[in-house]
């Protein structure tokens, strides 16, 4: 009785064991995908004038990249991409003058969602960081 105990113990050992070894390895490569996924993303989003807009608004593109849903990144770039303003948003980015409109922006009011707050949370707030310098 002692014996088949003891493998059937050994089986569901190696069996166990097996299990957590190929969830070790699931995980591992999932965290490659989603770096090699950011790191794709970044580019895309410096690739167009978004990277240049979440900076005016004081929006740190890592953070951004890190806190917001893909599905909103990804509208977002949509968005950029297929602006009908592109000319007005040259304009107004590539001066350092401070902007109180930004209405030609059709992200805009998204974007104004994630600005985080001093203690790091995102609230809705009105506060633009336009200033020269800032």
């Amino acid at each position: 009785m002692q014996i088949p105990s003891t493998i059937a113990g050994l089986i569901l050992l190696g069996l166990l064991s097996y299990t957590i070894l190929r969830m070790v390895i699931a995980i591992g490569r999932n965290f490659q995908w989603g770096l090699l996924f950011r790191r794709r993303l970044a580019k895309r989003v410096e690739a167009l004038r978004l990277s240049k807009m979440l900076a005016r608004l004081g929006i740190d593109r890592e953070q951004y990249l890190h806190t917001r849903r893909i599905n909103d990144i990804e509208t977002h770039l949509r968005r950029c991409n297929a602006c009908e303003n592109k000319a007005e948003c040259d304009d107004t980015l590539g001066n350092h003058r401070p902007v109180e409109n930004y209405d030609f922006c059709p992200n805009e009011p998204s974007l104004r969602t994630s600005i985080p707050t001093p203690d790091g949370d995102a609230e809705t707030q009105p506060a633009v960081r336009a200033v020269a310098g800032r």
